[in-house]
C-alpha cells in the first residue's frame, strides 16, 4: 500500500499548484498599470530597457546551452547526465541574472534616485510568485524521499529498481526514482533554492541607477527581472516532479502485472517438456498499486504540461520586457511588469 503514496502526493501538489496558478491567473488578468510617457530623449531609460531585456534573454540562451551541454556528457548508462541537465541549465541562467541585474548604473550618478524604504527580497515580485517556487521544491523532497524510500535494489546493486509482491510472487520494474535518482536531483533542488534566492536578492539589493524620473521603469524592470527569475525556477521543479512522477508511475505499473502458468498446464502430464504457449497462461495486476500507478502517469504528464506552459510565460517576458509599447503618436508606455 505504500506505493499509492507517491500518486497522493503528485496529486496534492497538482492541485496546489493548479489553484495557485488559477489565482494567479485572475489576479494578472484584473491588475491595471499605470500608464507614462517616455521621451525621445530619454536616453537612460531605454537603456535601461534594453539591458533588461537582453539579460533575460541572454539568461535564456546560457540556460539552454548549458542543458544541452550536461546532457551529453558521459557520466553514466542511466541517464543521470540527462536527468541533472535541465536543473544546471536554470542555475547557470539565474546566476548570469544575479551577476549584474539592471547593468551599468546612470551616466548621470549625482541626480540618482532611492526611496526612503528599505527594499526587501519580496518588494518586487507577486505574493504567488514566491509560493509556486516553495509548494513545488516541497512536493517534489517530499516525493523523491518517498520514492527512495520504497525503492529496492536492481542487478546493478542500485537504488534504482521497485518491486511489487503478489499471490504469483514478486515481480520488479525500473528505471524508479530510488536513492540513486533522488540523491542528485535532491542536490540540484537546494542548488536551484539558492540560484534563485540568491538572484530576487540581487534584484531588489542592486543599487538604484536612474533618476527621479525613471524610478518607475526602474521599479518595473526589477518586477520582470524577479518574475522571469521565479517563472523559471518553477518551471524546472514542476518539470521534474512531473517527470518523476511519469517515471515512478510507469514501473509501478510494469512491477504490477503478473504472469503465471495455469494450474492445468502445471499438473497435465503430457504438457512435460512441451513449451507453453500464450494460452497457457494466467494474466493479472495487484491492485490498488496498477489503478495508482496509472493515475500517476496521468498526473505527471500534467504537470509536465504546466512546466511547459511556465517556460512559455517566462520567455514572454523575456521578450516583452518591463514594459508594453503603446502605438500613439504621444509615444506612450504601460509599465507592465
Amino acid at each position: 500500500m505504500s506505493l499509492i503514496f507517491p500518486t497522493l502526493i503528485a496529486l496534492a501538489a497538482s492541485a496546489a499548484f493548479v489553484v495557485i496558478a488559477i489565482a494567479m491567473f485572475r489576479r494578472s488578468r484584473s491588475q491595471k498599470f499605470p500608464t507614462v510617457m517616455l521621451g525621445d530623449s530619454d536616453d537612460d531609460s531605454r537603456a535601461l530597457l534594453r539591458s533588461v531585456r537582453s539579460r533575460m534573454r541572454w539568461a535564456i540562451v546560457i540556460s539552454t546551452a548549458v542543458t544541452f551541454g550536461v546532457a551529453i556528457l558521459p557520466i553514466d548508462r542511466w541517464g543521470t547526465a540527462l536527468m541533472v541537465a535541465p536543473g544546471i541549465g536554470v542555475v547557470a541562467g539565474l546566476a548570469f541574472i544575479s551577476a549584474a541585474p539592471l547593468g551599468r548604473r546612470s551616466r548621470w550618478p549625482d541626480v540618482r534616485h532611492a526611496a526612503l524604504a528599505p527594499r526587501q527580497t519580496a518588494s518586487f515580485g507577486p505574493r504567488w510568485g514566491f509560493l509556486l517556487p516553495i509548494v513545488t521544491e516541497s512536493s517534489l523532497a517530499l516525493f523523491l524521499l518517498v520514492t527512495a524510500a520504497t525503492a529496492s535494489v536492481d542487478s546493478f546493486g542500485l537504488s534504482r529498481s521497485i518491486t511489487v509482491t503478489s499471490e504469483s510472487g514478486s515481480h520488479s520494474s525500473g528505471p524508479y526514482p530510488g536513492w540513486f535518482y533522488a540523491l542528485p536531483l535532491l542536490i540540484i533542488a537546494l542548488l536551484i533554492s539558492a540560484a534563485t534566492l540568491l538572484s530576487v536578492y540581487r534584484i531588489a539589493s542592486a543599487p538604484a541607477r536612474g533618476t527621479a524620473e525613471t524610478a518607475m521603469f526602474e521599479a518595473a524592470a526589477r518586477r520582470s527581472l524577479t518574475k522571469f527569475s521565479l517563472m523559471s525556477a518553477t518551471a524546472v521543479i514542476v518539470f521534474y516532479l512531473g517527470a518523476i512522477a511519469m517515471t515512478a508511475g510507469t514501473a509501478i505499473r510494469s512491477a504490477s502485472q503478473w504472469t503465471a502458468l495455469k494450474p492445468e498446464y502445471i499438473n497435465d502430464p503430457s504438457k512435460l517438456g512441451t513449451p507453453p504457449v500464450p494460452g497457457d497462461f494466467l494474466r493479472g495486476v495487484v491492485q490498488p498499486q496498477f489503478a495508482a500507478a496509472s493515475t500517476e502517469v496521468l498526473v505527471g504528464l500534467v504537470l509536465i504540461m504546466f512546466a511547459l506552459t511556465l517556460v512559455l510565460l517566462a520567455v514572454e517576458v523575456a521578450l516583452r520586457g518591463p514594459i508594453t509599447s503603446r502605438a500613439t503618436p504621444d509615444n506612450l508606455l504601460t509599465v507592465s511588469a
